[in-house]
């Protein structure tokens, strides 16, 4: 039976899901986020944490949406990464975790998503992608909903 891997993920941790038929299994593991973490430092993790919660799984689709996902180049970091841990064939999407923030909320309805964690961010979402977002600084700087402040 194939599955559906989906993960939410931040630099500080990352809430994955195994979607099969019958069945649901929740896991988590350190954040990875390509603009805090080294291309290594996120291979260590994917091979020493998820590796072994997903060994024998026939996956067929990964849904990563995560933090400092937003240019195809560190996308790529995690797509990589995430390869060697899944079958060959499987599908792997990489994404911004506002975009998964959207989708998830409100489906394929317009409005308004929020982050509100160890950084925050909004967006405005037209029912399949953000059409306009704050300018976020990090979680640092102008971040005065997130965790850091």
């Amino acid at each position: 039976m194939t599955k559906i891997l989906i993960a939410d993920g931040g630099a500080t941790s990352v809430n994955w899901a195994l979607l099969g038929k019958d069945f649901i299994k929740k896991f988590n593991t350190s954040g990875l986020n390509p603009y805090t973490s080294s291309s290594e430092d996120i291979r260590h993790t994917i091979n020493k944490e998820l590796s072994p919660e997903i060994r024998n799984q026939s996956i067929c689709k990964v849904f990563f949406y995560g933090a400092g996902c937003s240019t195809p180049t560190k996308n790529e970091i995690l797509k990589e990464a995430i390869k060697t841990s899944t079958p060959k064939d499987a599908d792997i999407t990489i994404e911004h975790d506002l975009l998964g923030a959207a989708r998830g909320l409100l489906q394929k309805k317009k409005g308004l998503a929020c982050i509100l964690g160890t950084g925050s961010n909004s967006c405005l979402y037209d029912g399949n992608n953000i059409v306009d977002s704050s300018i976020s600084l990090g979680f640092v700087l102008g971040d005065e909903g997130s965790g850091a402040y």
